[in-house]
């Protein structure tokens, strides 16, 4: 591993908490306005298919749907800007890319295994006492972008 306590080795410097904080923020906020966008589009499409006999809007599977719409939303996300950016908007704000701990770029296993690794419950809590389970489970870290 290129980190060492100091966390800068290598000519890479680990983020602070509070960029992680401010690139869970905006990354919360983009993921919200993605759920809100596509929310719209299904509440049309579920209105004009209901009826009184069958109202969608009351559906228990539809519920478990949209729960599951909402988490595959926020995995499609990280995945997607992890693997094809080594950044999310977040992470673009701040200057950040995402690496492995030897330094080189996430394979595509690392960014999903980071992903569901966020998942667990807690694990925003936790990374402020410590290292961020979905930095440490898949064997990745936050890192300043360097010029």
């Amino acid at each position: 591993m290129i980190f060492d306590d100091e966390n800068a080795v290598g000519g890479l410097v680990e983020a602070t908490k509070g960029t992680r904080f401010l690139n869970y923020i905006v990354d919360t906020i983009c993921i919200f306005v993605i759920v809100i966008g596509f929310s719209f589009v299904l509440g049309i499409f579920l209105a004009i298919f209901s009826s009184p006999e069958n109202d969608l809007f009351e559906n228990p599977l539809v519920d478990l749907f949209l729960n599951f719409f909402v988490f595959g939303i926020w995995g499609v996300y990280y995945i997607f800007f992890e693997t094809v950016f080594q950044r999310t908007p977040g992470k673009f704000l701040t200057g950040t890319i995402v690496v492995s701990d030897t330094g080189e770029t996430p394979t595509f296993g690392k960014v999903v295994g980071r992903t569901f690794s966020r998942f667990i419950p807690f694990e925003p809590i936790i990374g402020l006492f410590t290292d961020f389970l979905h930095d440490t489970l898949p064997g990745t870290r936050v890192v300043v972008k360097g010029k």
